[in-house]
């Protein structure tokens, strides 16, 4: 049978010696207040009706006052106590609810502040970033951001000004449904076509998220799982990661690192030697900072070329060869997020002629300083063609037994996503100044920067694409 405690009387007759309820480590009791909010509050009995108002209360125990009658109460508003918060809680007393001025009723405790949500930023203050925010709307649920992508600062002279370089980080967005709209596309040959945007959470895995082509205006919809989210024309490769890259190699014994000079901003013109053969081989990447796949291929290289597994080969090239490899050569356009240019605004693949570019002039400098140059390799990304591809000067495709011809045909044997044909054609690409054409023994790797082979993470690809130069140039130190 079930005793109801209606009044101070019957709570004081339940006899025997007070037992200490011990509390529990974390919790407090469920009448915890603080001295100055308990005096006043009321008390009700669900089940007598009638209702208590506290007087005094010091340490959990509290006198009350009635202030309502019903079942066992006096209604002579008589004062009681002292009797403890507990006792009276496990007697079935209650907080009186009390409404609020907005309509909510609550019994007493707390308030507790509903944090407000953070606004969503679109953010590109970071090494390589690249956007303008023009605007922000709201159309129902759905938050719209126009966006545009900043220029190069090319010459007047220049005709075609591409741009295609994008990378901006989205904050506070997780759940939210979003739209992107980059507005004012230099669209050249109509490059733009199939582009679908990268996302990354975390700067390790890198996924292709469908885009719509329209206008000169390139748009998606993406509702982020995370709170933050970076989009951008291709996997980054940023000074920071290259840096560490040649600090690690310069730690190895057969690999000695030199620095040219600095770029206009101060960054480092850094050249890496290892190889005690007499015919020299060249290799420069990021002529183009925009074109972040030709850093990747070179890691790729690099990483297959000082593998344990990859020993006995690297005593039978570096025996043959010493490998000159430049793998910055583009630092300040890579810093400000530009696609073709150095930070004056030089295309350097088109200066190796006239040699105005600081950058140019002190890897030219130091290329011409070695005797015996058998090979120049330059490293790029494409962003029309739909698979990776080799070019070359005119006279270099003329001879059959150039290395053109020999290498295209190699990476074809090796990748699959190579192609034999060279994508550049005369109307589309002619060779004025570039690093291929000033050299004999020359060619251009471009790799496919639309690519989405390895679902896993894109960068997977050029990774591999480098390994596959090794191979290749494994098999052209036979001939």
């Amino acid at each position: 049978m079930t005793r109801t405690f209606g009044s101070f009387e019957d709570l004081s007759a339940r006899g025997g010696k007070r037992r200490k309820t011990r509390r529990k480590r974390g919790k407090g009791q469920i009448f915890t207040r603080s001295r100055n909010s308990m005096i006043g509050r009321k008390l009700i009995n669900p089940t007598g009706g009638n209702s208590w108002e506290i007087v005094t209360e010091e340490n959990g125990v509290v006198s009350v006052k009635e202030i309502s009658s019903g079942t066992g109460a006096t209604g002579n508003q008589t004062i009681f106590g002292p009797i403890e918060l507990s006792v009276l809680h496990q007697a079935g007393w209650v907080w009186e609810e009390i409404t609020s001025s907005s309509g909510a009723t609550h019994s007493g405790g707390r308030k507790r502040k509903t944090r407000k949500k953070a606004p969503i930023k679109i953010l590109c203050d970071f090494p390589s970033g690249n956007i303008i925010h023009k605007k922000t709307k709201t159309i129902k649920d759905k938050n719209i951001f126009t966006l545009e992508i900043k220029k190069d600062p090319y010459p007047k002279s220049v005709k075609k000004k591409y741009q295609n370089w994008y990378f901006f980080k989205v904050e506070n967005a997780k759940g939210e449904k979003c739209k992107f709209i980059i507005e004012n596309l230099v669209n050249i040959d109509n490059d733009w076509n199939k582009h679908n945007v990268v996302f990354t959470y975390n700067h390790k895995d890198f996924k292709r998220h469908p885009t719509e082509v329209k206008n000169n205006t390139l748009s998606w919809e993406f509702t982020p799982k995370k709170n933050n989210v970076c989009f951008s024309y291709y996997v980054p490769y940023c000074l920071s990661r290259n840096y560490k890259l040649t600090d690690k190699l310069s730690k190895r014994k057969a690999v000695k690192k030199s620095i040219l000079g600095l770029s206009p901003l101060k960054n480092k013109i850094e050249v890496l030697k290892f190889g005690k053969g007499e015919k020299n081989i060249f290799i420069i990447a990021r002529q183009h900072p925009g074109e972040t796949i030709g850093s990747w291929m070179l890691e790729g290289f690099i990483s297959t070329f000082f593998s344990p597994k990859s020993h006995k080969i690297r005593k039978i090239l570096m025996n043959k060869f010493t490998f000159h490899i430049f793998p910055m050569a583009n630092p300040d356009g890579v810093q400000l997020g530009h696609w073709y240019t150095q930070s004056h605004g030089d295309n350097c693949n088109r200066q190796w002629h006239k040699t105005k570019c600081l950058e140019v002039k002190m890897m030219r400098n130091y290329i011409e300083k070695q005797d015996n140059g058998c090979l120049y390799i330059d490293l790029h990304g494409d962003e029309g063609c739909s698979n990776h591809f080799i070019t070359a000067s005119g006279k270099a495709k003329e001879d059959k037994h150039s290395p053109y011809n020999f290498f295209r045909k190699r990476m074809v044997e090796y990748n699959k996503h190579f192609q034999l044909k060279d994508y550049y054609t005369v109307k589309l690409h002619k060779v004025h100044g570039t690093f291929d054409g000033a050299w004999d023994n020359s060619f251009t790797i471009e790799g496919c920067m639309k690519h989405d082979y390895n679902k896993q993470s894109l960068q997977l690809e050029p990774l591999k694409i480098g390994k596959h130069l090794f191979k290749a140039l494994y098999d052209w130190s036979f001939i």
